[in-house]
């Protein structure tokens, strides 16, 4: 659990990352598995959770944890992130993590975990590090008993996954009579936020009304206790199952291997119920790190009406035998009950607006004919953003819709959004997009030429973003908007001498 440097190898810079599911592990080699020195984070995606397919290469690290959001994948180890940019495909070289408390004093920290809030920033759960070196591995006791912290950090705006600041209290304390507590893994199961923990070679299962708040033996688990079949552990609620699913690892003949089980609810999970999902022969295979991958998203135009957020539309693919249906009823998490009607509709979709009252979370949608008769059913989730930037050719792709303002003192000055000059010293330029799916986002920024711009406005319609100088004569650009997490198709803007 010491804090190791990270080196890429080659063969893990370009990966597109096309399946459904994301993990991380690390890997080690027979007695070299003691020391986390000698451990090498690798990756491998999935379409089911239970047949993976690990890419090749990786890099120097240990306890690993994966986390998908817009357009950047994390891979947090202690002390470090690694980012993988999917626009481009590319690597970057690691990147300290600090944990600062509210006086900006650091905050030690091992095993993070990571999740994404409902702002869309990224928090960190992790076990409290030693202050003093000489103490130990900080899961264990330098003498017994002894109290283990877990603790939460919020992501500081702009830092990109390097800063945080330490939330107060802790979310859970453990007094150790004996052994060790580690490794912490946080989720949320629909109604509550879950914090697996690893005590050695068990996994613990605790709950939080709030993301922030105080963690608690989930009801019905003796002492805490998930299931003693493994330790390191990793969660995952699945929406569309109403079902958990538990990733850990395990000895297999005298090398790790990483297992998964399915269960209904948290309740013990006998060790028979794991089942082995990535084994790779005398190489240990361990500390498992899952995440949905967010790239799956898919960013075409024709994806537009498919972006679900509040004041944007949903479209639904439909047979012949739902001609009928002319209105659609939604229910969201708050139990409200919305009636909608169909605006467009053919032989293969049809389209209906988005209340703005939506509350984000999972909705249950039933198409109904005139007479209120059901024909089809199904749920969705809402997001806080799932914006959309409007182009010229009305498709979604190619020159971004619409103005440039300057700002010269007190006055201010529109032009049509065409190539962007740069004007003399002192004044200000301000691109204002055309966008929708943002009506209850927070946070916004663009991506622009590897630069990450702060949005300084942002409402249903319409983003205003400060442009850098720095962008003079770069040409056209890719650009995509990132709201609250989640990223918007890719437009053009062009940038003149």
């Amino acid at each position: 659990m010491a804090t190791v440097l990270v080196l890429l190898t080659a063969a893990l810079w370009a990966q597109p990352f096309t399946a459904r599911y994301l993990m991380a592990f690390h890997t080690c080699e027979g007695q070299a598995c003691r020391d986390p020195q000698n451990h090498t984070v690798r990756l491998a995606e999935s379409e089911d959770a239970v047949e993976w397919k690990p890419f090749a290469g990786g890099f120097r690290g240990s306890v690993p944890d994966v986390i998908v959001r817009g357009a950047t994948l994390y891979v947090f180890t202690p002390g470090r992130v690694t980012r993988y940019r999917h626009f481009g495909q590319r690597w970057e070289e690691a990147a300290p993590v600090a944990v600062r408390d509210a006086e900006g004093r650091v905050t030690p920290f091992v095993d993070p975990s990571p999740v994404l809030d409902d702002h869309g920033r990224l928090a960190l759960f992790y076990l409290v590090g030693n202050t003093d070196p000489a103490a130990g591995d900080p899961a264990g006791c330098r003498s017994y008993p002894c109290t283990k912290y877990f603790g939460s950090a919020v992501e500081v705006a702009g830092s990109d996954g390097r800063e945080f600041v330490q939330m107060p209290g802790w979310r859970a304390e453990v007094v150790l009579q004996r052994g060790t507590i580690a490794d912490p893994d946080i989720f949320f199961d629909g109604s509550r936020w879950v914090l697996y923990l690893s005590a050695g070679a068990n996994t613990w299962a605790y709950v939080g009304d709030t993301l922030h708040g105080a963690y608690r033996p989930a009801l019905g688990l003796p002492d805490g206790v998930l299931t003693t079949a493994g330790g390191v552990p990793s969660g995952h609620f699945e929406e569309e199952t109403g079902r958990y699913w538990t990733f850990l690892h395990s000895l297999r003949q005298g090398v790790s291997v990483i297992f998964r089980a399915e269960h209904e609810r948290l309740e013990p999970v006998p060790p028979s119920a794991f089942r082995p999902v990535i084994e790779m022969g005398a190489t240990s295979v361990e500390s498992p790190g899952f995440a949905r991958n967010g790239f799956r998203v898919s960013l075409s135009a024709a994806s537009l009406l498919d972006r679900l957020a509040p004041g944007g539309l949903a479209a639904v693919l439909v047979d012949g035998a739902l001609k009928n249906v002319t209105r659609v009823r939604l229910r969201d998490a708050s139990g409200l009950e919305f009636f909608v009607p169909v605006e467009e509709a053919d032989e293969s979709r049809l389209t209906y607006p988005l209340p703005e009252e939506l509350e984000p979370g999972r909705i249950a949608v039933s198409l109904e004919d005139d007479a209120g008769r059901v024909l089809a059913a199904h749920k969705a989730t809402i997001r806080r953003g799932a914006p959309a930037i409007y182009t010229k050719s009305r498709d979604g792709q190619g020159l971004a819709e619409g103005l440039l303002v300057r700002v010269r003192g007190e006055e201010a000055s529109y032009e049509p959004l065409d190539e962007i000059r740069f004007g003399e010293e002192g004044e200000k330029l301000y691109v204002t997009l055309a966008v929708t799916g943002t009506h209850k986002v927070s946070l916004a920024h663009l991506h622009a030429g590897g630069r990450i711009l702060p949005a300084e406005y942002v409402d249903g319609g319409q983003v205003n973003v400060l442009l850098s100088s720095d962008l003079a004569g770069a040409g056209k650009l890719d650009v995509w908007l990132e709201a609250d997490g989640e990223v918007s198709n890719i437009v053009q803007l062009v940038f003149a001498e």
